[in-house]
């Protein structure tokens, strides 16, 4: 019987659940049809989810496009999901870019993270990673957390593609150096008095290049450490000091 009752009381809930969207749709809608853009944005959403009204994707297309022609952010990306998607419309993701882009630049977080989408896997645009984190990071800044989501999986990707230059420079005295990961040793060169070394390395999976140095004689060091990806120069880093004998210190251009 308390089964029953629970049971009862939970589909009760449901009922009233969807008179009260029902009400909301009517209120929405109506709003919308006196031209309130972020009403009308909102009625695009709810013919989309079937919230409160049948389910329509033409509608739902027609009420986004009113919304994104004044301008309305909301409006804006709703009209894009529909054209990236082909929600009652035809597919068109330069379209839909257009449109993430006006609505990304209002400050819309779903805006940004659809956008970046866009450029991560390459749809209506050439793939760039780069763009695809900068948006990532605008949206998951507004704590977006499709956004947060999207942005580790890219920079996890991005990661297994840099490459790493390291220039050393040895004024006075000198020193040896040894380039390393995670899984051992990479490469060794001598004794080196006084010179410039430079080693370029692609980093793989999760080994994070690095390389200690290790001083021959007193003397002074500059270090410079460049990062890039396809080509561009994402982050660089310098460092210089004074060596002892047997002193020691290693550089690591990333972290966990």
């Amino acid at each position: 019987m308390n089964k029953l009752m629970i049971l009862c009381c939970l589909f009760f809930l449901v009922l009233v659940g969807c008179d009260n969207n029902k009400e909301q749709f009517k209120k929405n809608l109506k709003s919308a049809e006196q031209g309130n853009a972020e009403a009308q944005a909102q009625v695009g959403y709810w013919y989309y989810k079937g919230k409160g009204v049948d389910k329509n994707n033409q509608k739902s297309f027609e009420w986004s496009k009113k919304s994104a022609e004044q301008g309305n952010a909301k409006g804006q990306v709703q009209l894009g999901n529909c054209y990236h998607n082909g929600i009652g419309v035809e597919k068109n993701y330069k379209k839909a870019i257009e449109l993430y882009r006006k609505s990304a630049e209002q400050g819309n977080a779903t805006a940004q993270n659809d956008l970046g989408l866009c450029y991560a896997l390459g749809q209506g645009v050439e793939k760039n990673y780069k763009k695809a984190i900068e948006l990532f990071k605008k949206s998951s800044k507004q704590g977006y957390a499709p956004g947060e989501e999207n942005l580790k999986h890219v920079q996890n990707i991005v990661k297994s593609m840099i490459t790493v230059k390291y220039v050393v420079n040895c004024e006075v005295g000198g020193f040896s150096v040894t380039y390393s990961n995670k899984d051992g040793n990479l490469d060794t060169i001598g004794y080196v008095n006084p010179a410039t070394w430079e080693k370029s390395v692609t980093r793989s999976g999760e080994n994070f290049p690095y390389f200690s140095l290790n001083a021959q004689a007193n003397g002074s060091y500059n270090i410079s450490t460049k990062i890039y990806y396809q080509g561009e120069i994402i982050s660089q880093s310098h460092s210089s000091g004074e060596y002892a004998v047997s002193s020691s210190s290693a550089v690591y251009p990333f972290s966990n």
